[in-house]
């Protein structure tokens, strides 16, 4: 294959790893090494993998690759989510249901059967997908949640949290999803933009003509209001207009009036209160009526600084306990009556009176109209509202008996078990702290069907519960813990009752929380946690912080009382262009279709080689880039290949390659560093490396060996540039190994079976000379900044110059001193010095800055500025250092400094120094640039002649031979020419070469 295919390359080699079964024994390799416990966060089983999960398991395979070639027994066990909302929602799309009703008509029995045969399906067609894309784990023993190894281990942890009475009941708001009848976790609210509508309530003051104002955006909680919240330090006006008089907060009066369409002459201020005075004070509902739960509360006004704000509303806060966490709040400080008439459907029940049965969001209007008078104001308003993570469905906050986790209880604990994660980058950590010190308790139940069954059971003739751990504490066990046959297993109670199970079942992030451990009971699997814990690295996306890592913290100290994990790399998501990738807008690319126009290894090094803390831009520009650099890499093997043959190590080397050996061991010790703990930084490895290869290796060294290894060559040094480049391949191959696994197995020549069995390369730290990488870092500079100044000047690299100054700091110095000949040859210039430039300064004065200071003696103090030492002054400025002139002190920015070269220097600029070329052509230099003109005129017809570079060609020459004939030798070695004559016959292929006011034909044959 002569050019880079990486369709074919990959096709090659995947045959080979299936025929070979390399990947099963590359992770059996490390066996009885010391463990590295990697934990996989579970993707749902439930689509086609996005580039969203194809980031995450590359970044994931990549850390196993390398810990592998570390030696570790890299546990690499994948895992899938596959209960809860996720699963389900897919199932009821797939048969049309759109309710619980639909699902128990169905059968639960079958609607179990068929959330588990569609996540069968799944993880199937997942683990291929993940595997073509060059994903080394354990894909016949992944860990799946709905298995009943599993299921115990989450009973387990459940039990532990009863034990330690983390477990409790309780009646307070949750978000309920109607639509899918079940509470959802604080961690899986999503927000999206919504427009609800706005209405000011007037409530009537007991035995008295003022009312109250409040405000709300729902409406539909009013039958459950029982307060009204106030600020005990506000200001409280009782405004009159149109006959009622009525408190709102003084400071936004105007704008509730303008609202309401009052001009300022159309209402009065009669009394100012603050709220402190308030407390206490009791009101009519104006829905009692209607209500009947209401005719059993008594409304009052309660004081608290937390929740009442000036930001908009009345001052006066609408407080509902049993729809709202913090009117909850404060209806425990205050012993307020919660009324929560609403079922999980969304719909009013009984409590409600009037309402009942009505959807919540349909009775809006109804409970407006029957407000009547006391409605002061209805309108509409777009504000961010919680919906559900699955169906999009708005949620409600309803107060409905849950299960919880007491978090609160141990939340310390957390916030100083993540003092001792390593999480990278550090941010995200502050990020997860910030999460725990607002973490609430965990509503745990769901009143669902496809989950991990609540292991809880109660008698029905006495209050009695029984929490169990595991099946043998089960007096029969069926085949299947899950519903409906767990619910058919009843227990004896002490009273001799019959315990039946509660028919909840777990929050899903409850069985990926467990996942330290419970993944860990799988058959095939030879440790348990409390035999290696905590985990030594987790790898997931940012959503995680509040859902993954949150629920295992959690369940961890529950469990264990132990932080899970050790190390956390976290990721963001992948972009388009810049955009969100998002598939219902049509802003989507997959790993499918990229892999399609590139191959997988190019994805993947597009992937590990940017910044995953940071959300990574898709570009086709950056594929594109990728492609680029596996086709450098590609065509350096090519040319190791074709140029050099197996040598031993030679005992003397050249400069260039002491230097590049030594750049080498430098990458491998810094790549090793950025892609283990504590760095896990692995996309600066392959920066590192992508640099190392195209810069120092393909377009550094290998240019400067070109000479000592053309064909024909024998010299001394040639055998010293094959050991090299041979070698520097060698280990450059396996430690890209692990970024870009079917292209560097490909180019393999090693003993093993596999690249990938083979261990990371030592650096030699005998071979590393940091002063020499330095010195080449400066001549690579100078390398560039000449050709720049080439480049300007119209002087072809090809043609010599007379010589290259060079100035700036001691390192350049040095640098150019110890590679003076390597620098003359790779410049192309006949002497290469070290010389400080004797320049020229003129100083000016910047009159925009120093014009308004001088005023009218800007004359006196220009004169004396031309008259002052030039160079004197400059190097003040320079230093920003004040200039007294004629009595005036002025700063350096008043200055513009000017430099002049000597005539015939030119210069151009890098970091640390300046290079000038003297560019005079001298006859001498005339006839090498003619003479290299005609070896690229050779070259380009040998080429269009379809000649290999090993061909022998006789060639003959015919005009102004002299340069040709003094450097013939030159010419022999540069195009490959067995004979060279002058003045003969023209022969097949033929062409001309003029330059200035030389001129010579040429002409060769095909070799024999």
């Amino acid at each position: 294959m002569t050019d880079y295919n990486p369709d074919e390359v990959e096709k090659q080699v995947k045959q080979k790893w299936q025929e070979n079964n390399t990947r099963k024994k590359a992770l059996e390799q490390n066996k009885d090494n010391e463990r590295f416990y990697f934990l996989d966060g579970p993707p749902y089983a439930s689509g086609n993998i996005h580039m969203g999960t194809g980031l995450n398991k590359t970044l994931k395979d990549f850390y196993l690759r390398f810990h592998r070639k570390l030696g570790y027994n890299v546990h690499a066990q994948p895992g899938y989510d596959t209960h809860g909302l996720p699963i389900e929602n897919k199932v009821e799309e797939e048969k049309g249901f759109n309710s619980k009703k639909e699902i128990e008509d169905f059968g639960v029995e079958n609607f179990i059967n068929e959330c588990q045969a569609f996540v069968d399906q799944h993880i199937e067609k997942m683990n291929k997908d993940f595997e073509d894309m060059g994903v080394w784990m354990d894909w016949e023993n992944p860990y799946v949640t709905y298995h009943d190894y599993y299921i115990e281990g989450a009973w387990q942890t459940f039990k532990k949290a009863y034990e330690k009475d983390f477990l409790y009941e309780d009646q307070y708001p949750v978000h309920i999803c109607t639509r899918c009848e079940t509470a959802v976790a604080y961690n899986e609210i999503e927000y999206t933009e919504l427009e609800d509508p706005e209405v000011y309530v007037a409530l009537q003051v007991q035995d008295s003509d003022e009312e109250l104002l409040i405000w709300t955006t729902t409406p539909w909680t009013l039958p459950a209001n029982t307060a009204v919240m106030m600020h005990p330090g506000f200001e409280y006006s009782l405004i009159e207009f149109n006959g009622r008089k009525i408190w709102m907060a003084s400071e936004l009066t105007d704008q509730i009036m303008e609202k309401f369409g009052y001009e300022d002459e159309d209402y009065d201020m009669i009394e100012e209160k603050t709220g402190s005075e308030f407390e206490g004070l009791t009101y009519d509902h104006p829905l009692e009526e209607h209500v009947p739960a209401q005719k059993e509360v008594q409304g009052r006004v309660v004081l608290t600084e937390r929740y009442v704000d000036l930001e908009g509303g009345t001052g006066l806060v609408h407080s509902a306990p049993g729809h709202g966490k913090e009117d909850y709040e404060v209806g425990q400080e205050e012993d307020l009556d919660m009324i929560s008439p609403v079922d999980l459907k969304g719909q009013f029940n009984k409590e409600a009176g009037k309402y009942e049965g009505m959807f919540v969001k349909d009775a809006d209007d109804k409970i407006k109209q029957d407000l009547g008078k006391d409605l002061l104001y209805s309108g509409s308003i777009h504000h961010e509202y919680p919906q559900c993570w699955r169906c999009d469905t708005p949620l409600l906050q309803l107060s409905i008996p849950q299960w919880f986790f007491g978090a609160t209880k141990f939340r310390d604990d957390l916030l100083e078990s993540n003092e001792e994660v390593n999480w990278v980058p550090d941010w995200s950590g502050q990020k997860f702290d910030e999460w725990l010190e607002q973490l609430g308790d965990w509503p745990v139940s769901r009143q669902r069907y496809w989950g991990i069954p609540l292991p809880i059971w109660e008698c029905n003739e006495c209050d009695n519960t029984k929490v169990i751990g595991d099946r043998s504490e089960l007096p029969e066990v069926p085949d299947d813990l899950h519903r409906p046959y767990i619910d058919n297993v009843t227990l004896e109670c002490d009273c001799g009752g019959e315990m039946e199970r509660i028919p909840d079942v777990l929050d899903v992030w409850f069985d990926s929380g467990v996942a330290p451990w419970a993944s860990l009971k799988n058959e095939a699997i030879d440790f348990r946690f409390e035999d290696h814990s905590p985990v030594d690295l987790e790898l997931e996306g940012f959503d995680q912080i509040r859902g993954w890592w949150n629920s295992q913290f959690i369940t961890s100290h529950m469990t264990y009382d132990q932080r899970p994990f050790d190390n956390v790399i976290y990721h963001g998501k992948v972009m388009l262009d810049g955009e969100e990738m998002s598939k219902s807008r049509g802003i989507v690319v997959s790993p499918e279709e990229a892999i399609g126009k590139y191959g997988r290894d190019i994805l993947r090094f597009f992937l590990l080689s940017n910044d995953p803390s940071d959300d990574l831009n898709f570009t086709w520009d950056g594929m594109d880039e990728n492609m680029e650099f596996m086709k450098i890499l590609w065509n350096t093997y090519n040319y190791k290949n074709t140029y050099t043959e197996e040598r031993e190590r030679p005992e003397n080397l050249e400069l260039e390659d002491e230097w590049i050996l030594s750049r080498l061991n430098t990458v491998i010790e810094k790549a090793r560093e950025h892609s283990t703990e504590p760095n896990y930084e692995g996309f600066k490895a392959a920066q590192l490396i992508e640099d190392f290869t195209k810069n120092d290796l393909s377009r550094g060294y290998i240019k400067m060996i070109r000479d000592r290894l053309k064909p024909g060559y024998d010299g001394e040094d040639r055998e010293a540039a094959e050991w090299t480049l041979r070698h520097v391949t060698s280990e450059l191959l396996k430690v890209l190994s692990p970024f870009t696994p079917y292209l560097t197995d490909y180019l393999y020549e090693g003993d093993e079976e596999s690249i990938h069995f083979e261990a990371y390369p030592e650096s030699d730290e005998e071979m590393v000379d940091e002063e020499l990488e330095n010195s080449m870092d400066i001549f690579q500079e100078i390398e560039e900044a000449v050709a720049r100044l080439r480049q300007e000047k119209g002087i072809k690299l090809r043609h010599p110059v007379k010589k290259v100054t060079v100035s700036g700091s001691a390192e350049v110095e040095s640098a150019v001193q110890n590679l003076e000949e390597l620098l003359e040859d790779r410049l192309n210039a006949k002497d290469v010095k070290f010389e400080k430039v004797e320049l020229d300064y003129e100083v000016k004065l910047d009159y925009a800055e120093a014009g308004p200071e001088l005023g009218d003696n800007v004359g006196e103090v220009e004169e004396a500025l031309n008259q002052a030492d030039q160079e004197e002054i400059a190097e003040k400025v320079g230093k920003g250092l004040e200039v007294v002139l004629e009595g005036h002190k002025l700063d350096s920015e008043m200055f513009e400094i000017r430099t002049h070269v000597p005539e015939g220097m030119e210069g151009e600029e890098f970091s640390s120094g300046t290079v000038y070329i003297d560019d005079e052509m001298t006859p001498e230099l005339e006839d090498e640039a003619f003479v290299a003109e005609v070896i690229r005129a050779v070259q380009q017809k040998r080429k269009d002649a379809g000649l290999d570079v090993e061909d022998e060609v006789e060639i003959s020459f015919n005009g102004d031979n002299g340069p040709v004939e003094e450097r013939e030798n030159q010419v022999r070695n540069r195009m490959n020419v067995s004979k060279i004559s002058y003045g003969s016959d023209e022969l097949e292929f033929s062409g001309e070469v003029e330059f200035r006011n030389r001129k010579i034909q040429f002409s060769f044959s095909r070799p024999n």
